[in-house]
Formats: C-alpha cells, structure tokens, sequence
C-alpha cells in the first residue's frame, strides 16, 4: 500500500453537488496508507486518522495568485508525503504540477468526466500517467490513457424502500436533480408540465439545485418566470441546495425522475435515481445504451415527456432492472478498488516485459499494448518479414522503438521430418534477452514448438518468468498422433515444465491446458479490438465503385479455405437470390480454395450477385463491412482443426454487423446466439439459408443484434480492455 495526494475542489458532506468525495476518501483511507488532501475549501466532514485535508484557501478569502502559491509551497514541503498524486475533476491542477511530479517520479492520475476539451485538458493528458472517467462519452479526447470505470454509486445508501405501486388516479411526483443551469434544459421540463396540466394530470415537479453562477442565476429567475406565466407556481417545488446524504430520501418519495441534459456524458443523478428505484425519462444521448426504448426521450419533444410519464403514471414501471445496472456497472465499492489498484500497481514497480513471437504478434498485438498501462516497460522481438499465403503477401512489423526486430527461420508447419516445430525460430533471443532483462517473457507461439521451448530455457537462465500463449482448442489427445504426435506432446510437457503460466486465447483452451497443469492460466485474446477504427458510419454505403444504398449485402471476411465454409455461403445465397431481389454477396480474402469458389459463382451464374476481392488492407476491411448488413461464417472442423477464435467475427460486431456463424470451435464465445448473432450447426447449408433469410427480412433484429455486438465487442475485447487484463496477469504471476 502506497501513499497517496488528492487534489480536489472542496471536502464538505453538507455539499449537494460534491459531498458524495467523502465516501471516495473514505475508500481510499482504506486502501492507501496515508491519504493527504489539497482542496479549495474545506467544510464539514469525519474522516479516518490517516487523512489529511489541507485548504489551499479559497475558504478564507484567498485570490487565486495566493492559492497557488500556497499550492506550490505544499507541492514541494509535502513531497515525501505521497509516492502518486490523484486530481479530481480540475485538469488545471495537472498543467501546473505535472512538470514537478514527473521529475519527483510521481505517478500522475486525474479523474474527469466532461464533453468540455479545453487547452488545459489536452496539456493536462500530456502529463498525465493514467485518466479515469465515467464513460466513452465522458472524456472526448482521444486518448491511449484513458481507462473507463463506471460511476461510483453508493448502492446502501441509494436504494429502494420497498414496492413502488402505480401512481394511478393519485398526485405523481416528478423529480429533476442538478444545478440550475440552460445546460439541463428545464424549460423544456416546464413547456412539458403545461401539457400535463392541459390534460388535467394531477403533478408535483420537485426541482432540487442551486444556481451557482451569475449567469446561471439569470436563468433560474427566467424559469420561475415562465411557470408564473403559465399559470403553474403550484405545480412547481423549488428546493434549492440540500445535502447529498438527504439526496434518498427523496429519490425514494417520488416516482419519476426527468433528466433533460444534453452533456452527452451519464449523469450521477440518473445513476443515483435508477439505483433508488425509480422510473427515469432522459434525452441524454448516453442514456440510450443503457435505458429501454420506452425511458429514453428522442430529442427535445415536451410532448414525449409529457406521453412518457401520462404513460408510466396509468401503469406504472418495473424497475428492477434500472436499479440491476447501476449495481453491475457503476457502483461505489467497484470503482474505488479498480481505481485503487490501478494507482498502487502503477506506482509499485513495474515489470519489463518481453514480447517474442512469429506472424501472431501482428500490428494488432503492438496496438493493443499501446494501451497497456505501463507500455513503456513492453517490448517486442518479432521477425523482421514473415510470408503469408505461401508468400503470395509479406508483413512487416511497423516501425517503433519498442520494436526489435530480427531473423526468423521456418515460416510454415509443413517441413518434412519436423514438420512446424520450430516455426518462427529466432537465434537473436537470447542476445536480445541478455540486453532487455526483462521480469517477463511472453511466448506469443504454441506450447507444441520447439521454438517457445529455446525461449522458455533461456528466459530461466535469465531469471524471468516465461509465460506461453496458445489458441488450441482440439484436446492434444485427439490433434497430436502417431510419432510426430508423440514429439509434440512432449515438448508440451517441457514447455509446461519450464513455464511459469499460460495466456489462453480462449475458455476451450484454458480447458484443455488446465487439465495438465495447476499453473495460472488467464483467459486474453492475443490482441483487441480497435473498436475507435472499426466504427459504423451510417451515412456511408457503397465499397469502391459499388453503391449497395438499395440492397441487402451479406458478406464475408476472411482466409479463403474449405474449413472457412464459403461453399456453404454460395450455395445458400443461390436459392435466396431466386426469391429476394434486392440482395448482394461481397467476398473478400484469399487462400487455397479461391479456384473452387470462383468456379462455384462462375457454374452458379451469380456473377452479376456475388463479388469477389482478394487481399485488402486495413480501411477496406472497415469498409466493406461498413457496406454490408449481414455477416457470414460458416465454419467447419475440418482435419483436427476447429476455428481458434474469429478476429473476424469481433470486427463486424464492432462495425454494428449481426453475426450467422457455426457452433464449432470457440465462436460461441465471441457471438451470443440470439443477441449479437445466429450460430447453426456446421455444413449446414439449409441452416445457413433459413438464418440469413430471416436476418434478410427483418431490419430491425439486424439492427438490434448490430448495436448488442458492438457493445459486447467494446465490453470485453476492445484495445483498452485486453490491454488491462494482460497488466493484471503479468504483474499478477
């Protein structure tokens, strides 16, 4: 446990708007040894003996000249007080004491949830070591930094009292929760409330918040203005400022909560209201991931607010599930120990760790540990060229610091008499070893190679701990026989002998390594997926000089093999194409089967339907995808072989794409049949036909199924997320 300087607004509990930081300071007293605060100004609280709350003097008078050399002056006399500095909310606190932490080697943090992107949040990112926010929307500026964690709801003091009848034929209590400011849009809430009266609603709006600038006040005057105008001073509660403690209790006497703010990033009170068991209407465009269709207001109707809650008071709402999600997703105890143990393992010392790999440390792996929280401790050995598809395409590493490069001998698994064993074998490692010194090596190779043994030795002679990645999914048992089956299972034995731990791609390999060793084993796709690249847009579809606008289009990526299914494809697309007009098949990749396909379009007359692409880079991957409205993976086991993962499948679920896919191999894991997709039985034809005429005729599961794979893409298995869980294995093992 470190120590640990917060630096924040103001410590006050009597506070509505930031008396909620007591709880976090009360966290983090538990989880650092000593928690010391600088705040503007300092109120009413109790804190544990090992916090300290300092006021730089804005609570006694002090212009801003004095307060910041006050903080200054403490900057430096308070210096061996703290190993890591946490700024909360106030990026100027970072772009004034960044320069000094960094050459006092302390580790920088600061939380802010905001769409403002000022010049001193772009300077403030530049110090920083790491940043915290609430959301995706929350912190608009592009950053590798950056790790989302959720609200922190108190979910013991924010909840429930009990069942929340129908307010039927009796007064419903509409909330509104903020400071008053245009931002949140209350004249709106106000135009709303004149409909609700015109249609004899019998309501009580409570308005609780204060006015905390001139402006601002301005405001609050102009509202109280309309509503004597229209006639509704009774209908109208203005409570001003209260306690945050006191914030429950009326959550818990009032059945509808109104948030019309348009900050674009998720607010505590609706977090708060939903968690307290209310009914909630928001036009927040945040909102809308998490609330049903039926609580999120399109746009800046009173109409449909008014209709929402007419409708909510007649019925009433179950609210379980609101309440469901702050729990899983934003509450307090959560957020205070991923923040927690993100600071302490960032300030404890780090473990260098080396990369070594053949063509799977591609340039998706070097991106993802871009995002890796200490990517300056990462480096990588990987082959200088390394051929693909029989050496038809060539890939080269990119060029960065981090990156060495070297010869590497034996590029496929065909060889005769040792076959792939020492398939991407570099003589350079030990040598590069030698120089680096990492903590950790990672084999990014098999555990059945000879390759990832000579790593695995030497990283022992060098005292590092020797993790090993593997995709396999086929038990050794069934893929590994007669004597060639013999060796490699061997040399599964001594790798497993000299290796410290397994990253599986997936919960089929772990499985299957499990069941030979008790080491630790994490379950880590090899790299994410850029979810910010492959991002749909909606205003685009068309694919070279292909306008597709008029047309369903089913597509393909990927290698074009035998196992991937793609006869399968083109014989169900046949028969569609005799009943539905208006469709399309893209077909893009390469691979040992293309005669055979091509054969198959060219026999089948669907020349004019069907198109083919060969090899594509990077944005016409992106999009073809972006042009297309349904994905198709019919994969088969084939030859020992069962699919490993599906990059594939994961990028035209980020691209908003449903999924039709097999049950083979590990595609279960990465396509959840029914919400992100449609999984059949493999060499199915008749299977695949009937799944893609129903996506085909249903535009709205399309579409649902779309917006449920990109989030589940984004949840587990972007760049930030797969970047944190190797950080946690490695400096975990």
């Amino acid at each position: 446990m470190k120590n640990l300087l917060i630096i924040t607004q103001k410590v006050d509990e009597k506070d509505q708007l930031l008396g909620f930081f007591i709880d976090w300071i009360n966290y983090f007293a538990q989880k650092f040894e000593k928690v010391t605060i600088f705040c503007l100004e300092k109120g009413a609280f109790e804190l544990p003996g090992n916090v300290e709350v300092i006021s730089l003097g804005k609570d006694r008078g002090s212009g801003k000249l004095k307060i910041i050399s006050t903080f200054y002056s403490l900057l430096f006399t308070r210096r061996n007080d703290y190993n890591a500095v946490l700024v909360h909310m106030n990026p100027i606190w970072v772009v004034l004491g960044g320069f000094w932490w960094r050459m006092m080697n302390k580790k920088i943090f600061m939380w802010y949830t905001h769409k403002s992107v000022t010049a001193k949040l772009k300077l403030a990112e530049k110090f920083a070591d790491t940043i915290f926010t609430a959301s995706s929307e929350s912190f608009r500026l592009p950053s590798k930094k950056v790790i989302i964690t959720g609200h922190g709801i108190d979910t013991e003091l924010f909840k429930p009292s009990g069942h929340r009848p129908a307010t039927g034929g009796r007064e419903v209590k509409i909330l509104s929760v903020g400071r008053i400011s245009p931002v949140k849009n209350y004249e709106i809430l106000i135009n709303a409330a004149q409909i609700l009266s015109d249609r004899g609603v019998n309501f009580l709006i409570t308005m609780i918040g204060e006015a905390p600038l001139e402006k601002d006040n301005n405001y609050d005057e102009s509202l109280k203005s309309k509503i004597k105008s229209l006639g509704l001073e009774g209908k109208f509660n203005f409570v001003g400022k209260i306690k945050h403690k006191n914030l429950p209790a009326h959550y818990r006497s009032h059945d509808i909560f109104v948030h019309l703010s348009k900050t674009g990033s998720v607010d505590k009170a609706l977090l708060e209201a939903m968690a307290c068991g209310m009914a909630v209407l928001s036009s927040n465009d945040s909102a809308r991931v998490f609330l049903p269709p039926e609580l999120f207001i399109q746009g800046e109707s009173p109409d449909l607010i008014a209709n929402a809650i007419i409708k909510i008071n007649s019925s009433g709402y179950n609210t379980d599930k609101l309440r469901e999600y702050v729990v899983k997703n934003h509450s307090l105890p959560a957020l205070m120990e991923k923040i927690s143990r993100i600071i302490n393992d960032t300030v404890s010392k780090k473990r260098k760790i080396l990369i070594s790999g053949y063509t799977y440390v591609d340039g998706g792996t070097i991106k993802t540990f871009d995002y890796y929280p200490g990517k300056d401790d990462v480096c990588f050995l990987v082959p200088y060229m390394w051929p693909l598809k029989g050496g038809k395409y060539i890939y080269r590493p990119p060029k960065q610091k981090n990156i060495r490069t070297a010869k590497a001998f034996f590029y496929h698994s065909k060889y005769s008499v040792i076959g792939g064993v020492l398939k991407g074998w570099m003589p350079i490692f030990p040598f590069v070893l030698m120089k680096q010194k990492p903590d950790v090596v990672f084999s990014a190779s098999e555990p059945n190679l000879l390759t990832t043994l000579y790593q695995g030795i030497f990283a022992k002679l060098f005292n590092a701990k020797h993790i090993i990645f593997t995709w396999e999914n086929v038990p050794y048992e069934s893929k590994f026989l007669g004597f060639k089956g013999i060796i490699q299972k061997f040399i599964v034995k001594l790798n497993i002998l000299f290796c410290d731990g397994f990253v599986c791609g997936t919960v089929k390999a772990q499985k299957i390594i499990g069941s030979l060793t008790d080491k630790p084993i994490a379950v880590i796709p090899l790299s994410g997926i850029d979810t910010e690249f492959l991002s749909r847009d909606y205003s685009k579809k068309s694919f070279r000089d292909m306008d597709l606008n008029d047309y369903i289009v089913f597509c393909f990526v990927g290698a074009i093999g035998y196992r991937k299914g793609i006869h399968l494809i083109v014989k169900a697309f046949e028969e569609i194409s005799k009943t539905v007009t208006n469709v399309r098949l893209l077909i893009a990749g390469s691979g040992e089967y293309e005669q055979e396909i091509d054969s198959m379009i060219k026999s089948a007359e669907l020349s004019d339907l069907i198109t083919r692409f060969s090899w594509l880079e990077r944005e016409e991957v992106r999009d073809i995808l972006n042009s297309s409205d349904v994905f198709l993976y019919p994969s088969i086991p084939y030859g020992g072989w069962e699919e490993q993962f599906g990059y594939s499948l994961l990028e035209a679920s980020s691209m908003e794409l449903p999924v039709i896919a097999t049950e083979s191999g590990s595609i279960s894991e990465v396509v959840l049949n029914g919400k992100t997709g449609m999984l059949i039985k493999p060499d199915d034809y008749t299977a695949l036909k009937e799944a893609m005429l129903n996506l085909a005729s249903d535009k709205e599961k399309r579409i649902s199924m779309g917006k449920a794979g990109r989030r589940f893409v984004y949840d587990n298995y972007s760049h930030e997320i797969t970047a944190g869980k190797f950080y946690k294995f490695f400096n975990g093992i």
